[in-house]
Order: structure tokens, then C-alpha cells, then sequence
């Protein structure tokens, strides 16, 4: 199965109906909605794709949870730039490293998938690397104008 960095707890494997497309446990031998028998080659490769949906919806979540960092950042951004401009430095770096988790989803879910969550989760991930990038234009803007009017 795929593994994700941030794993913490199990994934419950579920498998969709290819009939009535109802999520039944991994393991099922027949769907109990429409009674539907569960080739056991599409089990795998079904639960496989929802380890891969959960993994990609955890890790978009974990990403967006971040803002409120981004928040914070701003705030020492603001409090630095009028009592502590050293400071500056090392808050834009850490704000540029922390782009990799944004970056890193794109590039590894992006396209992956075309199921809705994953597509709403792309979505999600795409607008907090905007206001990454925003936060750092913002940040780089404190310092250069710390590095020129001080």
C-alpha cells in the first residue's frame, strides 16, 4: 500500500462497489447493497486508490492547517520589522522552506487523480501556496525596506 510521511494512524481499507459504487470494507467477497460478488483483483486495486484519496486528502488538510502559521509568521514579520529588523532573515527563509509541503502535494497529487475530493483538495492546496507566496512577498518587502531605510 502507499505510505505518506505524515501517516499517524491506520487507514481503514475500503473498496467501492463496482456496481452501486458503495464503500464496503477490504476483504468483502460480495457488496451487501446489491449483492454484487467482488473480484478480488479489483479489491486490491480499489483499495489501493482509497489509501491513495485518504492520503492525499490527510495531507491537504495537514497543508491548510499551516495558515495559521503563515499568520503568525506575519504578525513576527511586523513586530521584527519595527523593533527587531535581524530577525527578518530568518523568517523569510523559514517561510520559504516551509513552500515545500504546497509544492511537494502538487507535484505528487496533482494529476494523480481525478476523483473530487482529490481535485477539491488540489484546489485547497493551490490557494494556501498563494497565500504563501503572498506572505513572502510581504515578508521580502519588510526586508528590503529594513535593509534600505535603516
Amino acid at each position: 500500500m502507499f505510505k505518506e510521511p505524515f501517516e499517524t494512524q491506520a487507514i481503514t481499507a475500503t473498496i467501492l462497489c463496482p456496481s452501486c459504487n458503495e464503500t464496503l470494507l477490504f476483504g468483502d467477497t460480495k457488496c451487501r447493497f446489491c449483492q454484487t460478488t467482488i473480484d478480488q483483483r479489483y479489491a486490491k486495486e480499489s483499495a489501493e486508490a482509497q489509501v491513495f484519496v485518504t492520503n492525499a486528502v490527510k495531507s491537504a488538510n495537514l497543508i491548510r492547517t499551516l495558515r495559521y502559521l503563515l499568520y503568525i509568521l506575519l504578525a513576527i514579520t511586523v513586530f521584527s520589522f519595527f523593533f527587531d529588523p535581524t530577525n527578518l532573515r530568518v523568517l523569510l527563509l523559514f517561510s520559504v522552506l516551509t513552500l515545500s509541503g504546497p509544492i511537494g502535494w502538487l507535484r505528487k497529487y496533482r494529476h494523480a487523480s481525478d476523483h473530487p475530493e482529490v481535485v477539491k483538495a488540489a484546489k485547497d492546496v493551490r490557494i494556501e501556496l498563494y497565500l504563501w507566496l503572498v506572505g513572502i512577498a510581504l515578508q521580502t518587502t519588510a526586508l528590503l525596506v529594513s535593509l534600505f531605510y535603516r
